[in-house]
């Protein structure tokens, strides 16, 4: 994440003057300048241990002393220009109250459905459409919530200053059930399995169902504002979007548990779900499966859990392709090639490198100790395209960032731009599949592109093949690396040998990009020239944007692991 992306709270803006600032933006001014020092006085504290035991009507609770959990369901929607006073009071509610409350941030109604311009995001749901539509909540006018959906009528329906009280009361009293969730999330087939058990744990009257649902924290993505100590003013554009309501597992309302007209202390209910889907664009390392217990005819939740969706998931990573534009008979060409592979090493593999030897200094000699060519068609037409040998090697391009031959860089200054171009946050993953035939020395190659998120233009993706310790003179003039003016033993790294793709690579789109859908491309049986060593041979796969050139993520595996 880029730094400073984060909407940061100054210590200056803490819990009363947010609830002040959020009442004086919506509410009657003098009533609630009374009503202030009244409400912070009512704040609860902790509850500390030995917590209330379940209270039930026959006499036979259980004796365990399990807490109970607050569900704060937040309604909003990322055009209401006070949601980000409210996200702040909510950050303050879950630092002091920690795992006692459980929170969804349900994206519902008008103000939050995407509109042209910067809010192209839509973090709607069936789901959420259809708690906003029940239980009325942005016909009030959002932000809103409900805390374990507690209230009748329109009671239910709370101000953000109204939260701390609510979740108070709900705190004092003891859990009336257990939840235990187990879940396992198959990051290759990007599908989740979860069980639940719930244990009842008194004598309760009435029906309850179990609601599951899947929630994301950290979504960058833009919000309305109206406050400019919290941002910038009207807009957010990297506002961070916590506990979001991605899906529901087993429907809105979820299902029965017990038969009965009431639950008996000690009666457990199992309830598994199978290979449910998570879509590729949510970070599952930042995904957390929420569940809830609820009486089917108050609507009241009596315990909620959340678990981490999985705890060894890696997320994808943005990485960055560095072309070194580059000559056997370039004498500072060695010192620029000890820059990126430093580079590389510094990035521990964010860095894929491709070494694009082209331009006079490339050329082969009729004898001597330079007469290995190592120039391709497709470094020979990138190298003409973006002007680079003329500038005078070596040279190199990160992402192909800039325009014209501002994005022709000098090797000093690759390291800032790699720095610049790592700083974002990853708009696409790629997966380079290989099957190398060694009996026909050929090599079939496929190339997953998934994009994160939703763009907007035309995007193609280029398969290059490049190899790595070719052992060949090479020119140097800094006795640092080797001798001078001939390296007669120089190792070659990252060499661009040809492509599967051609050098403009294969269209993915013809419209705007859909988040989560795959795009492959597959090549089969490409022979490959019988001086390459197939143990150095590695794919090497990038995204770019049709129009800018810029490259938005790029891949490579070896050929044989």
């Amino acid at each position: 994440m880029p730094a400073g992306s984060r909407l940061q709270r100054t210590d200056t803006y803490h819990y009363q003057q947010l609830l002040e600032s959020f009442i004086m933006k919506n509410l009657f001014f003098p009533f609630y300048i009374l009503f202030i020092p009244v409400l912070f006085m009512l704040g609860c504290d902790k509850i500390e241990e030995p917590y209330l035991r379940n209270q039930g009507n026959s006499g036979n609770d259980t004796n365990l002393q399990l807490p109970r959990k607050a569900f704060l369901e937040v309604f909003t929607g990322h055009l209401y220009p006070g949601y980000p006073i409210a996200g702040e009071i909510l950050k303050d509610l879950a630092d002091m109250h920690n795992d006692r409350l459980v929170v969804m941030s349900v994206h519902a109604g008008p103000m939050a459905e995407p509109d042209g311009g910067i809010y192209t995001a839509d973090f709607t749901t069936p789901a959420g459409d259809e708690l906003d539509a029940f239980y009325g909540i942005s016909a009030t006018g959002n932000p809103a919530g409900m805390v374990s959906r507690t209230g009748g009528d329109s009671a239910h329906i709370l101000a953000p200053e109204d939260w701390e009280q609510k979740i108070c009361s709900i705190l004092e009293v003891s859990a009336g059930a257990c939840i235990v969730i187990t879940n396992d999330f198959n990051a290759d087939e990007g599908t989740l399995s979860v069980g639940i058990v719930t244990t009842f744990l008194a004598y309760l009257e009435g029906i309850y169902n179990l609601s599951v649902f899947i929630t994301e924290d950290s979504i960058i993505a833009p919000q309305k504002n109206d406050d400019p100590l919290l941002g910038d003013v009207p807009d957010i554009e990297d506002f961070v979007h916590m506990h979001v309501l991605r899906t529901a597992v087993n429907g809105t309302w979820g299902e029965v548990l017990n038969s009965d007209d009431h639950a008996h202390p000690g009666e457990r209910f199992t309830k598994s779900y199978q290979g449910i889907p998570v879509n590729i664009t949510w970070k599952a390392d930042r995904c957390h499966v929420v569940a809830v217990v609820y009486n089917t005819l108050t609507g009241e939740v009596i315990q909620a859990e959340s678990r981490v969706l999985t705890d060894n998931y890696v997320a994808p990573v943005r990485k960055v392709l560095l072309e070194d534009y580059t000559g056997h008979k370039c004498v500072n060409c060695p010192g620029a090639a000890v820059i990126s592979r430093d580079l590389e090493e510094q990035y521990d593999g964010q860095v894929v490198l491709l070494a694009v030897h082209a331009g006079w200094f490339a050329q082969p000699s009729a004898g001597g100790l330079y007469t290995m060519d190592f120039t391709t068609d497709e470094g020979d037409e990138l190298d003409t395209f973006f002007g680079i040998s003329v500038l005078g090697n070596p040279k190199g391009m990160v992402n192909r960032m800039g325009e014209g031959t501002a994005r022709v860089l000098n090797p000093q200054d690759w390291a800032s731009k790699v720095g610049e171009a790592l700083s974002h946050m990853p708009d696409a993953s790629l997966r380079i599949t290989t099957d190398y035939h060694q009996s026909s020395h050929a090599l079939s190659t496929g190339v997953t592109v998934t994009f994160l998120n939703t763009l907007r233009g035309i995007y193609r993706v280029c398969t290059f093949i490049a190899e790595d310790s070719i052992v060949a003179p090479q020119m140097n003039n800094d006795p640092t690396i080797g001798p001078t003016p001939d390296i007669e033993d120089y190792v070659h790294m990252h060499v661009l040998r040809g492509s599967f793709s051609g050098t403009w690579g294969e269209g993915l789109n013809t419209g705007n990009i859909v988040p989560g859908v795959p795009y492959t491309v597959s090549y089969s049986n490409l022979a490959l020239d019988p001086g390459w060593k197939e143990k150095h041979l590695s794919v090497v796969a990038f995204v770019y944007d049709a129009v800018t050139y810029e490259v938005i993520q790029a891949e490579k595996v070896y050929v044989q692991e």
